[in-house]
């Protein structure tokens, strides 16, 4: 009797292995993605960008939004994004125009999380210069200040669908070149100093230290 209880149970083992081996378990994961993810813009348009998330049928807490963006080529109207209907409790929502970045954190209620797939955010552009513009949804492992989709204190967030749109200008258009704070060591118009963060719009800039732009920003 005890040996065929131990067959039993062996044969038992024997069979859940399998099963695992022909279905493995299924890691949970999280997407965050921008819509649309490209297009044709042109300068003084306005257009709107959405954030959508995708829990992968799990259950989430809250979500911390962190988005990077060329603020010499894109300007984004307001001081604040739109949050979606996902998650109804804003944390935090502001935009430094500065640095081209964009944040956003939103939680749950306690007792009515959310899962499944719809609109967190959307952000409202406006073109300022031609060229191609990246916005990008920054999940940096190891930051403190990076994009995270938190499930019982995990992070979810395995994937991102970032944006690249191509922004166009009529001829004759006379871009204005910004230069956030940090770029250059000085830069002078007609003998007077530019503050660092200014809008030049004149044909004639002198320019003194690094004039490398690592962040695309434009020169002209």
């Amino acid at each position: 009797h005890e040996k065929r209880n131990l067959r039993k149970i062996m044969r038992e083992v024997f069979l859940l292995g399998c099963v695992t081996l022909i279905f493995p378990v299924i890691a949970s994961a999280a997407t965050l993605s921008i819509s649309p993810s490209s297009g044709p813009y042109a300068v003084g348009d306005t257009f709107t960008a959405t954030v959508n998330l995708d829990t992968s049928r799990v259950n989430i807490d809250g979500v911390d939004l962190i988005i990077n963006y060329n603020p010499s080529i894109l300007e984004v109207q307001g001081s604040q994004i739109t949050p979606g209907p996902v998650l109804p409790v804003t944390a935090a929502d502001y935009v430094s125009p500065d640095i081209g970045r964009i944040v956003l954190s939103q939680i749950a209620n306690p007792g009515n999380n959310f899962s499944g797939i719809g609109p967190l955010a959307q952000i409202s552009f406006k073109v300022k210069n031609p060229g191609r513009a990246d916005v990008v949804i920054d999940n940096a492992s190891g930051s403190n200040l990076t994009s995270d989709v938190a499930s019982a204190g995990d992070n979810l967030l395995t994937s991102v669908v970032n944006a690249s749109y191509t922004l166009t200008a009529p001829a004759g258009f006379t871009p204005s070149a910004i230069f956030p704070s940090g770029r250059f060591s000085q830069y002078r118009q007609n003998s007077q100093i530019i503050p660092e963060g200014a809008s030049i719009n004149d044909t004639i800039v002198v320019f003194k230290g690094d004039l490398s732009d690592p962040a695309g920003g434009q020169v002209k």
